[in-house]
């Protein structure tokens, strides 16, 4: 069974792990290592 780190997740296309490639100001962008697909998702807020 492979595990899958916290920052990555899986391509709701092929089904393989997405990783993060790019990490922008308030989002980050996640690519499948698999299909390829593109993903971006929010970064979760920090409390202060």
């Amino acid at each position: 069974m492979n595990s899958i780190s916290m920052d990555s997740m899986r391509c709701p296309c092929c089904g393989d792990v997405m990783e993060p490639k790019e990490e922008l100001e308030i989002s980050i962008m996640y690519r499948c290592k698999g299909c390829k697909l593109s993903d971006t998702r929010l970064k979760e807020k920090k409390q202060t």
